[in-house]
């Protein structure tokens, strides 16, 4: 079932068998108080601040970007969703390469509903859904490597190791409804799925894709956005609870997780209660820990930085903002790179105040790249390293 972040709430949904979850009364449990959210500057609360243009060839322009996945310590990898390509950039934010095959042949795909790096074996792997089969290529020239028909619908990939992946999954039943399939282990070897003791209702694999799963260290996670968000450290042999998220009154409702609301209504619903929906990209620093979450109707970009401990005081910002730039929308994270996060700035999304800019280094540094973008609707590249106080 193709995915688009835009359009995710539309289709059709359906009551779903749940995993058998480990008891979660162990698991340390950290509350966020939204009614103690702040409204920070970057320069507040980060440090480390980088911002590169993005470049492509003449005559290539980008779409809508919806993931971006990394590769060793300088390859970022952005999937554009209205080309069906994937743009290859180093941590410069120069271009290095593109991957453009449609077709059916060998080594071709069709369309690109996710994707992945594997480190052990220095290769792009992505999911063509309409031709239902993983395609490998060698980073970062793109050689074609191995392709595997595939048994289920995916929605977002990881690679463990060089022949397992962790998977969230949704199965096609017909046109008239959706069975979810939720998280598992899949060995390319093998090609068998294990399934993980992960929530699986309708509303945690629709909103699994693909912003929940990332890397930090030499570890990956998965924040599962079910009613208390979990935060799992996954492995060949499956994925254990270390963490739990609860946003309290701002939760999405226990009842919506195993319900099937009319998907024409609920983003109207989840705007008008202001709902945090889930977070994404957990990054890890010691003991401590952050993510980013989306508040509403995902307008405003928010934070939590938290100690990785039961009943931990996290400091929460509910908005991010950049002194001289009047946006909501600007700022969009994507993922994260050796402990820092990634994101695209908008120029055409902002209203730019010269005075305040002028107080700020950071916001002086990105409005003297954004001079140099190709148009408007080109995005910068701003990485940042959240700074715990």
């Amino acid at each position: 079932m193709k995915t688009n972040y835009r359009i995710l709430f539309i289709g059709f949904f359906a009551l779903c068998v749940s995993c058998v979850e480990k008891d979660k009364s162990s698991i340390p449990l950290v509350s966020v108080d939204m009614s103690k959210a702040e409204i920070c500057y970057l320069d507040d609360i980060a440090e480390n601040i980088e911002c590169y243009n993005l470049n492509l060839p003449a005559g290539y322009y980008f779409g809508e970007i919806v993931d971006i996945q990394t590769h060793g310590d300088s390859l970022l990898l952005f999937h554009d969703f209205d080309n069906d390509q994937i743009y290859i950039f180093n941590d410069r934010g120069q271009y290095v390469n593109h991957l453009n095959r449609q077709g059916r042949g060998p080594g071709e795909y069709l369309n690109i509903e996710a994707f992945a790096t594997n480190k052990a074996t220095n290769q792009l792997i992505i999911y063509d859904h309409l031709g239902q089969k993983l395609v490998a290529y060698t980073l970062p020239d793109l050689k074609f490597a191995w392709q595997q028909r595939i048994s289920k619908s995916l929605m977002s990939l990881a690679a463990l190791s060089e022949n397992v992946y962790f998977t969230i999954g949704d199965e096609d039943e017909g046109m008239q409804s959706v069975t979810c399939d939720g998280a598992a282990i899949y060995n390319i070897q093998s090609k068998e799925f294990m399934a993980c003791d992960i929530p699986n209702d309708n509303m945690t694999v629709n909103f699994s894709s693909p912003q929940t799963i990332s890397y930090t260290d030499k570890a990956h996670y998965y924040l599962c956005p079910s009613y208390y968000s979990t935060l799992y450290e996954l492995s060949e042999n499956g994925a254990d609870p270390v963490l739990r998220f609860h946003f309290g009154n701002k939760n999405l409702p226990e009842k919506l997780w195993s319900s099937v609301p009319d998907p024409l209504t609920f983003p109207e619903m989840v705007q008008n209660n202001a709902y945090v929906l889930m977070p994404h990209y957990f990054l890890k620093q010691g003991d401590m820990c952050s993510f980013c979450f989306f508040e509403g109707d995902v307008r405003h970009v928010g934070m939590v930085m938290s100690p990785m401990c039961a009943n931990a005081a996290p400091k929460v910002i509910k908005q991010i903002k950049l002194k001289g730039f009047k946006t909501a929308t600007a700022i969009k994270p994507l993922g994260v790179l050796n402990d820092k996060y990634i994101c695209l700035f908008y120029l055409h999304l902002c209203k730019i105040d010269e005075t305040q800019i002028q107080e700020s280094s950071v916001s002086q540094m990105i409005h003297e790249k954004l001079q140099h973008t190709q148009d408007e609707g080109t995005p910068v590249l701003l990485i940042f390293q959240p700074k715990f106080q």
